[in-house]
């Protein structure tokens, strides 16, 4: 996904540099074209596939998700860009880019595909929702492909094994997702694409978090509270959701009681996890403290 304002240029199908495309199939939610009219030899079937995500992703979404039709998927080489892109969506028309090509796996190509599909759903329920917490619902209504792809057992446990490593990104000072998109020069590729991954993933936890304990109508009226984006003569401003008006607690004091509920109920046997005992409790605190 990229942020709002970018998704028509990146997801213009007939600039110069497309390999030109043909259909390869069409279903009762998609028609799906690809260079030569070849899909990546991962995924032959896409087109049976595309529907079950579909399907498994509104499920998994319930009433934050509204079903799309006439979904345009168009798969294009990997791309060489700075921070590349592996997918992006666009919501109006809805439209999905792939970047794949016949060295791609199955598991990425799925997982893409699935995140991107939540992207479309939630954005045709939701006309404005701030970036993070579309990033995050996105990668939640796709955690069982996005997990599968990126080796995690499930997305807290990969969020403890960001503790473990001291790779953990604090969701208060990442509300706004910096250098994590197509295009942006900061840092190399790689590293831009772990940080996004990073951010998806604790983004996705996290609102797992707040719909377990406060319910899915609470993140409904969070995300309602997102202010418009307002353009002055030097800069867009963006102000965040307001937490503290929605859950009576800020960013900050939601992300630490999240960051402790998933450090409780790790297991007590296991790698890249933090044992649920006196000693991780300690270990925690300092390290909340410490930023």
């Amino acid at each position: 996904m990229l942020p709002k304002g970018d998704e028509r240029e990146a997801l213009d199908l007939d600039s110069e540099d497309v390999p030109e495309q043909q259909k390869v199939a069409e279903t009762e939610h998609f028609a799906i074209y690809a260079p030569a009219g070849e899909l990546p030899a991962a995924v032959p079937n896409l087109p049976e596939r595309a529907e079950r995500v579909l399907d498994e992703v509104i499920a998994r979404l319930g009433s934050l998700a509204e079903e799309p039709g006439g979904i345009r998927i168009t798969f294009r080489p990997p791309s060489d860009m700075p921070c590349p892109p592996r997918g992006l969506a666009s919501s109006r028309p809805p439209r999905i880019i792939i970047f794949a090509d016949d060295q791609t796996s199955e598991e990425q190509i799925l997982g893409v595909l699935t995140h991107e599909l939540g992207h479309v759903v939630i954005m045709q329920r939701f006309e404005r929702i701030p970036s993070a917490l579309n990033e995050g619902l996105a990668t939640w209504g796709s955690a069982p492909y996005f997990n599968a792809w990126l080796g995690n057992a499930s997305l807290d446990a990969a969020v403890r094994s960001y503790l473990e490593d001291s790779t953990y990104l604090p969701l208060h000072e990442n509300y706004y997702l910096t250098n994590i998109y197509p295009g942006e020069e900061e840092g190399t590729s790689e590293g831009c694409i772990t940080r996004r991954e990073t951010l998806y993933i604790e983004w996705a936890s996290f609102l797992g978090h707040l719909m377990d304990q406060y319910g899915v109508e609470k993140l409904e009226e969070l995300i309602e509270t997102a202010p418009e984006a307002e353009r002055t003569e030097e800069a867009l401003v963006v102000k965040p959701a307001d937490f503290e008006a929605v859950y009576g607690s800020s960013l900050n004091q939601l992300e630490e009681a999240w960051l402790r509920r998933i450090t409780e109920q790790a297991p007590i046997e296991g790698s890249a996890t933090l044992l649920h005992d006196a000693t991780s409790y300690d270990r925690l605190a300092r390290w909340w403290t410490g930023r």
